[in-house]
């Protein structure tokens, strides 16, 4: 259920952002739809990870409309949500309950300790190199980090320099910017980052394993990814922030290189 419900995440943003743009209500569906789908899974720990990158992109969504002033439009996106989640957690009633109190009665993962002991750092070379960590045909457990092709799915090496150019799209994207906080946010509870570490002590987050958020790395990556592919498609980077860019696409792959 965990890869089932984060991947219905992106559909769930996709229909906000049909329905924002073409204001009809039908596609509100489509997220209510994914909403049902994920309680009748029933895996608490993913259901916090995407409530948490959902809540990241309605501030990130909110957040122009806000800086200007325009009430109305942040009453008819935050209607949109509600009524989207309403409509969800109706669809999903019928398994709610069950979930929900064994949620609450659960102490699973409350004692842990968030920062950076909770995934090692070696995991991160397990997707570039896999003999680092043994044969990936065996399904070995690595720990908290999870296994081989677990961190195959999690990284996608290949997507970050375009991600870094789609750090161009900062100046002018909402979507640049809701992909940054994602990566901040997912990092933070993975490896104990200030000041967002203390988040991790919540209801609900401290249930879930640090590791779960490494979700958040390779969603933020995709949509960075996807913006640097538009920007050299559409030729909008000028010739100094090109050379910018290039420079530190060869320094990270270098320092990559030399850490490993």
């Amino acid at each position: 259920p965990l890869p089932a419900i984060l991947g219905l995440t992106p559909l769930m943003i996709f229909g906000f952002e049909r329905h924002r743009r073409l204001r009809q209500p039908l596609y509100l569906l489509i997220p209510a739809a994914c909403l049902a789908l994920q309680i009748y899974l029933g895996y608490v720990p993913a259901w916090v990870v995407s409530g948490g990158v959902l809540i990241i992109y309605g501030l990130a969504r909110l957040a122009p409309s806000l800086w200007a002033r325009q009430y109305v439009d942040v009453l008819r996106q935050t209607g949109a949500y509600a009524a989207a989640a309403g409509l969800g957690l109706l669809l999903g009633a019928y398994s709610l309950v069950p979930s929900v109190s064994s949620a609450l009665a659960s102490d699973y993962q409350v004692g842990r300790e968030p920062g950076l002991g909770s995934v090692p750092l070696q995991n991160w070379v397990t997707y570039l190199f896999p003999s680092y960590w043994g044969n990936p045909r065996v399904p070995i457990w690595f720990g908290p980090g999870g296994n081989y092709p677990e961190w195959i799915a999690y990284f996608g090496v290949s997507a970050v320099p375009l991600a870094l150019i789609g750090l161009w799209r900062l100046r002018r994207s909402w979507a640049a910017w809701f992909a940054v906080v994602v990566l901040l946010f997912a990092l933070s509870q993975v490896y104990g980052f200030p000041p967002l570490k203390s988040l991790a002590h919540l209801p609900g987050l401290r249930q879930t394993v640090a590791a779960r958020w490494n979700y958040g790395v390779p969603l933020a990556v995709s949509i960075l990814a996807s913006l640097g592919v538009a920007s050299l498609l559409e030729g909008d980077i000028p010739l100094r922030p090109r050379r910018l860019l290039a420079s530190a696409i060869a320094t990270a792959l270098v320092l990559a290189a030399l850490a490993v």
